[in-house]
């Protein structure tokens, strides 16, 4: 769904259930609005592929499932009147519509199950909704501002301890000195890697956040980032490679988001795989459509599908007792 669309989706006071339609016409959600999971109580990821049965119980599910049959049958959409509702929905609802949603090949993949609540449930989830995004822009905001405001003095403390570590002008006279000057380098580093992460969050949630495009040379770009993380590799025991198949030598792309998007899952790849590993980074190109893919792999503990949608949210840590990596929770949400 492209970007408009879902925030137009997502920030509709009209609730929204779209389904997916199986070969004998069966109903899984495959996306809920805010409005409607607000409505309903629901957990949006826990809902995921869900049957109608499952999500609102027998009655409820009958009535859902004769209006898309009428829907596939019409090739067009349906309409409801209050009375037409099951008795738990006929004081909370005024009329659903059942619209059925088309491929290229004109075939209906998805029914869109959309309702407008009554007057007063309305203007609560438009409370709601007006004080989220308040609070959102609020958020973004304050982040944005404090992150430049660290930014300066870190570039200070990143500049002058790089000067003293290199004993520009004359050595530091104990070892411990040089040793903690590397410490104070890294950890500057590091917060300054932390505070970019989150100003970059702030300027995609306010709607900010450009891009440069240009043509970017994948196989030089591939292998700078594996030679730059080569060192955290290096440190971690980790084999780290890099490879550019035939038919993706040139992408147009932002390249320092690119790299910063490379970047972040490699060292996800370096911190949850074991020593003796190996990270790859590719890239290749789809044999049937031609379109470019790039993927690091690596020997990890990998991931339970049922936590990828909450780890693709900002700052969620996987609270598993095996995983003993640290970081902010950024990196994939910006990946």
């Amino acid at each position: 769904m492209a970007s408009l669309e879902q925030h137009l989706f997502e920030h509709a006071l009209c609730a929204h259930m779209i389904f997916s339609v199986g070969p004998s016409g069966e109903l899984n959600l495959a996306l809920c609005n805010e409005s409607a999971a607000a409505f309903y109580g629901l957990d949006r990821n826990a809902l995921q592929d869900k049957s109608t049965v499952q999500i609102f119980g027998d009655s409820v599910a009958s009535f859902f499932d004769h209006c898309a049959r009428l829907c596939l049958q019409r090739q067009a959409p349906v309409v409801t009147a209050p009375g037409d509702l099951p008795s738990s929905f006929t004081a909370q609802t005024q009329n659903f519509t059942i619209n059925p949603l088309f491929d290229s090949a004109r075939k209906i993949t998805h029914i869109d199950i959309g309702f407008l609540p009554d007057e007063t449930a309305r203007l609560e989830l438009q409370r709601e909704r007006d004080e989220a995004l308040n609070a959102s822009r609020a958020k973004s905001t304050f982040l944005a501002g404090m992150s430049h405001e660290l930014r300066t003095p870190l570039n200070a403390i990143l500049g002058f301890s790089e000067l003293i570590r290199s004993e520009l002008f004359g050595p530091l006279g104990h070892a411990k000195y040089a040793e903690y000057m590397n410490d104070i380098h890294f950890a500057a580093g590091h917060l300054l890697e932390i505070i970019n992460d989150v100003l970059d969050m702030s300027k995609i949630e306010a709607g900010k956040f450009e891009l440069h495009e240009q043509d970017v040379d994948m196989t030089a770009m591939l292998n700078s980032v594996a030679r730059i993380m080569s060192d955290r590799a290096t440190s971690a025991r980790i084999f780290i490679r890099a490879e550019t198949d035939p038919g993706v030598e040139v992408l147009h792309a932002d390249q320092r988001v690119l790299r910063q998007m490379l970047f972040n899952l490699i060292s996800n790849a370096i911190k949850f795989s074991p020593v003796g590993g190996t990270v790859t980074l590719r890239a290749y190109p789809d044999p049937e459509t031609g379109r470019a893919f790039l993927s690091v792999q690596d020997h990890g503990i990998g991931m339970e599908p049922h936590d990828i949608a909450r780890m693709l949210e900002p700052f969620a840590q996987d609270r598993a007792s095996t995983r003993t990596g640290i970081g902010t929770g950024l990196g994939l949400p910006l990946t």
